[in-house]
């Protein structure tokens, strides 16, 4: 990802000492922002066995990191469409993420992911509490992730979907004279 606030890094970094308490292991793989590879260089210091950033932009290292994890946070500040979580999902990789944007439009709680809405350190670690007492649960968890693998996020879908919304706006219009 790219290491900058807008994608929610500042959260994360700021929520480490809490996640780590958690039965959890972190792999941030990016570029970005300069204070917050040095946090999240510190935080590998800190937390050998519960952190690793990989600080490069590697396309095929990232398709292993998604195709490795069991979850994927991504927490941003906002997100027009969003599609780390659509990849996630394609990979078997359960996303846990801010509901905003396209992340609110394409996860959704307990059925293919987790969720949280405030901008805050504390949703976004319950968030991964829920996450993790999914996991503990391994039919749950299955369910999840078939969820997420076999959802149809296609244009063809979309494309039905506004056409239907054409029809019925047209269908609203008839009668009415236009200008």
């Amino acid at each position: 990802s790219r290491l900058s606030s807008q994608k929610g890094f500042d959260l994360v970094l700021a929520a480490a000492p809490k996640l780590f308490e958690l039965p959890i292991q972190l792999v941030i793989q990016g570029l970005g922002d300069t204070h917050l590879v040095e946090g999240f260089r510190a935080l590998e210091k800190a937390y050998p066995k519960n952190f690793r950033l990989m600080n490069v932009f590697d396309a095929t290292l990232a398709q292993k990191v998604y195709g490795g994890s069991d979850a994927f946070l991504m927490p941003s500040s906002f997100e027009p469409c969003g599609l780390g979580q659509l990849i996630a999902m394609r990979y078997g990789t359960v996303p846990v993420v801010r509901a905003t944007g396209g992340l609110k439009d394409t996860v959704h709680e307990g059925i293919n992911g987790f969720s949280f809405d405030a901008r805050s350190i504390d949703e976004m670690i319950s968030a991964v509490q829920r996450s993790c007492q999914a996991f503990a649960k391994p039919k749950v968890w299955q369910k999840l992730v078939q969820n997420g693998m076999t959802a149809d996020w296609s244009w063809e879908k979309s494309a039905i979907t506004y056409t239907h919304l054409y029809e019925q706006a047209l269908q609203s219009r008839v009668g009415f004279a236009m200008v």
